[in-house]
């Protein structure tokens, strides 16, 4: 019999803490697929800024950026939604931060950021990256500094759709990922992935456009591009003090 008792959690890094509360089964998922974050027990009575519930066969989701609860019938959507939610409200901890959706990656030295709208292939590129040994600094999302010019990596995994299949054809989910019916998500360890808190200056800004090809931005370009690919504040702006 799985146990789905709440347990509250600490997650931090780069000098931030969340407090989540989920069984503890759920705080070992996170454990093993975030990259530079340390998960440890904490009072009860912590002020939780995000929750996981198992209620009614599914998952319940809740978080301080959220109106009310999203539910979902299996454990990884419910996973991609916590992580989502992390990503917005780890935001608010850094000043005059934006939140990019986007791909990067480092290959001797120097940072890659690609953009690209949906379905373009911006996370197969950066798989077929990470398979190659690069290191990978964002598959979805990126905190930008714009007044240092810093990026910040959320030491998030890789999240590819199912089934996913490695550089030789073969599928690679039981190995590397924690599979669901439709998404996968990186296990820790299997791929370099940049942790928490790692910052970047950007040397190079990629655009995949209609043609599934990388095209190179002007760096003088760069924050004009990256304006349209940002994540909108409302997403992350602060709906409740602390979830039920």
């Amino acid at each position: 019999m799985v146990d789905h008792t709440q347990e509250t959690w600490a997650l931090s890094g780069d000098g931030h803490t969340i407090y989540a509360r989920c069984p503890k089964y759920f705080a070992a998922i996170l454990h093993v697929v975030l990259n530079g974050w340390s998960i440890s027990k904490a009072d009860a009575n912590s002020n939780a800024q995000l929750a996981v519930a198992f209620t009614n066969g599914g998952y319940s989701i809740d978080s301080v950026v959220l109106s009310q609860p999203e539910q979902y019938d299996e454990v990884i959507d419910g996973l991609n939604e916590f992580l989502v939610n992390l990503a917005y409200i780890v935001l608010r901890k850094y000043r005059n931060a934006r939140l990019i959706h986007c791909a990067a990656y480092e290959n001797k030295g120097e940072a890659h950021l690609i953009v690209a709208q949906k379905n373009q292939g911006k996370s197969t590129l950066i798989y077929q990256k990470a398979c190659s040994g690069d290191q990978v600094l964002a598959d979805d999302l990126l905190i930008w500094l714009p007044k240092t010019a810093e990026f910040v990596c959320l030491g998030l995994p890789l999240r590819m759709r199912r089934p996913v299949l490695g550089l030789d054809g073969q599928a690679s989910d039981s190995e590397s990922f924690f599979a669901g019916n439709g998404i996968a998500y990186s296990k820790s360890g299997l791929f370099s992935i940049a942790p928490f808190g790692h910052r970047i200056l950007l040397d190079h800004i990629w655009q995949i456009k209609r043609d599934y090809r990388p095209d190179k931005i002007p760096i003088y370009k760069a924050a004009q591009t990256l304006n349209n690919f940002l994540i909108g504040p409302e997403f992350s702006e602060k709906r409740k003090d602390k979830v039920n």
